[in-house]
């Protein structure tokens, strides 16, 4: 009586529907929390059977679920366990953990009585699809973004690396995930100095919300060294904190700088010219 009380008491407190199915037979029996995850009570499904299972489960997953339930009743598999899904009332579909083990064997080692429970996982399922959601359009959006963007981990090692860093930089994903940051895009005479800076803003968090941009020397895939822009920013993942890096290729910025540069030298040097043969036509008129 105490352990009945006791298994009463827990399925109460866990608010699982329960099952008990005579496998050879096809007889069930549920309780009325089965019943109320897909919206029905006991008497309107009755009479019950395992029929009443295979009509309210999608066809799709009723395809899986004989699967396992054939590796459970040939022994590889301890225990029944799987997560599907059922037409509820309304029409619409609810996730279900299903969950049971074999109880009794008949004489010549066939599966006789399971039993097991229902678990009403829909919410769970709907924050994992919306999860989901968010992350793809995340990367999306990524992926499509022109500049580079790189995470790094707390080790210096890189996390994340879009399709334009792998322009920038030449190396795929493959090539540079887990890969260390500063020995694989920092020419070798600053590769110090850049961990040291890596770990000094990392350490604190400090860069956090702002970001910081700076203009250094990367080392391309193919060996040549050009200018980059990069902005960081630094987020706590897991109590570590991650660097978030915005990398932009500044070579022909670079180039347009110093082309305006020369110009702009020529200029003065021209004007000076000016000036002096000005000054020198006025002296010979003074003359």
């Amino acid at each position: 009586r105490d352990q009945r009380n006791l298994l009463a008491n827990v399925i109460e407190g866990t608010n699982v529907g329960t099952w008990r199915w005579n496998v050879q037979t096809g007889e069930t029996e549920f309780n009325e929390r089965w019943a109320e995850i897909v919206g029905y009570s006991l008497k309107e499904l009755a009479p019950v059977s395992i029929r009443t299972w295979e009509g309210l489960a999608h066809p799709e997953d009723l395809k899986v679920s004989e699967t396992i339930l054939n590796s459970h009743f040939g022994g590889i598999l301890d225990y029944y366990d799987f997560e599907c899904r059922m037409k509820h009332k309304n029409g619409s579909w609810v996730w279900v953990h299903d969950r049971g083990k074999v109880i009794e064997w008949t004489a010549d080692g066939k599966p006789l009585v399971m039993t097991g429970t229902h678990s009403d996982i829909t919410a769970r399922k709907q924050t994992e699809e919306a999860l989901q959601g968010s992350e793809s359009r995340l990367n999306r959006i990524v992926s499509a973004a022109q500049d580079g963007i790189i995470m790094i981990n707390p080790a210096g090692n890189i996390s994340m690396w879009n399709e334009s860093a792998a322009r920038i930089f030449g190396y795929s994903a493959e090539e540079a995930l887990d890969r260390n940051l500063h020995e694989l895009l920092a020419p070798r005479r600053f590769r110090e100095e850049s961990l040291k800076a890596f770990t000094k803003f990392t350490g604190s968090g400090e860069g956090g919300a702002v970001g910081k941009v700076v203009e250094l020397i990367a080392l391309h895939k193919d060996g040549r060294e050009f200018p980059i822009e990069l902005s960081l920013s630094s987020v706590c993942i897991e109590n570590g904190w991650h660097a978030i890096g915005v990398v932009r290729d500044i070579t022909e910025r670079k180039q347009a700088e110093e082309e305006l540069r020369e110009v702009n030298h020529r200029l003065e040097k021209a004007t000076e010219r000016a000036n002096d043969m000005a000054a020198q036509a006025m002296m010979a008129n003074s003359a």
